[in-house]
């Protein structure tokens, strides 16, 4: 059941269903970045979760309020002011009815799954080609899109970065792990040259994974932020 009754519901949810707000709210603290000046929404309670595991979620939140020293937090009036902003971004992105279903795609496909293996690599890379490509562009044309943001990481190496990405995204869509797994190997040669794997926690292949998919996360942040316009609503911290 929505918030308040049917006549505020302005998505297509029922009984069964999830509450959409809450999708929405994850998908803002998904998009939010350490330079923009705005809230992140804490579910305190959710209608998406059974009762026990509510209360723990209330008794640590109010607990951390009351006992930290940190004077940061907003207030009230201040997280429904951000909030209230979060929608005209919102409003921003939605010109036409395929727009809807595009956040509705977006909305649920960032909603609770974070389990960092090739699925969600697909997944993030499918909400990439959606947003930056039309339906004439071939997959390799994303490499104009995505490289401005990926060479902000590697620099002057971040056109073979962007490559090895989409010849991944190729692989695993084509059912090709083994390819997948060598070019995943390929590009832990090149970018991960001084990280240390600690083969007790993750094989080296799901390190890398998880390395690439949070590497996706923050290029399909910055991208979903340039296509909300989130800079024209919140103050920027830095340059």
């Amino acid at each position: 059941m929505p918030f308040f009754d049917w006549t505020t519901n302005c998505f297509d949810g029922r009984f069964c269903e999830e509450d959409y707000s809450e999708k929405i709210v994850k998908l803002l603290n998904f998009m939010n970045r350490d330079n923009n000046v705005r809230a992140h929404f804490n579910i305190v309670y959710s209608s998406n979760n059974d009762y026990i595991s509510v209360i723990p979620r209330i008794t640590t939140t109010l607990s951390l309020r009351l006992n930290s020293k940190f004077k940061g937090f907003k207030t009230k009036d201040e997280m429904v002011y951000d909030l209230k902003k979060c929608g005209e971004c919102i409003d921003n992105f939605l010109q036409s009815e395929s727009d809807y279903y595009k956040l509705d795609f977006i909305v649920e496909a960032l909603n609770k799954e974070n389990d960092y293996k090739h699925y969600h690599f697909l997944r993030i890379f499918t909400i990439l080609e959606m947003l930056l490509l039309n339906k004439k562009q071939k997959t390799h044309e994303i490499d104009n899109y995505i490289n401005p943001i990926i060479k902000q990481i590697y620099n002057k190496d971040s056109d073979q970065a962007t490559i090895l990405l989409r010849q991944m995204r190729n692989k695993v869509g084509h059912g090709d792990f083994k390819g997948f797994t060598k070019k995943a190997y390929e590009f832990a040669d090149i970018y991960m040259k001084n990280f240390q794997f600690d083969y007790s926690e993750y094989s080296r292949l799901n390190w890398i994974l998880l390395h690439i998919c949070c590497l996706l996360d923050d290029i399909l942040k910055e991208v979903l932020n340039q296509k909300f316009n989130t800079d024209k609503y919140f103050q920027m911290t830095h340059a």
